[in-house]
């Protein structure tokens, strides 16, 4: 019912989003946007949020860098139950209440 990308601030992340983007509007399914690893490159994820805006897309938000998504993994647990108090926990949580609210509108 919907499309969630997820990339990252880099050249291959750009056109990989771009060609998503195409896809969903052809397909006519809303499209959702989130930024991984959104402090490597802050004017690139500044530039995602407007393309965003200019294609009527939600901006969910961004989850910073951290090794903490390794050190979960490692753990086999999710960064919410190995982390939840972490910068990048709480970013995907406020993705997740986020998206929540954009499915069940």
């Amino acid at each position: 019912s919907a499309v969630l990308i997820v990339t990252e601030p880099t050249v291959s992340g750009k056109h990989d989003m771009e060609r998503v983007v195409q896809l969903a509007q052809h397909f006519k399914v809303p499209a959702m946007l989130c930024v991984n690893k959104f402090d490597l490159n802050l004017d690139v994820t500044r530039d995602f949020e407007l393309f965003a805006k200019e294609k009527g897309l939600a901006f969910l938000g961004c989850v910073p860098f951290d090794p903490i998504f390794t050190e979960a993994m490692v753990q086999s647990q999710t960064v919410l139950e190995y982390g939840n108090g972490s910068k990048a926990g709480k970013a995907v949580k406020g993705i997740w209440n986020y998206l929540s609210k954009e499915l069940f509108l």
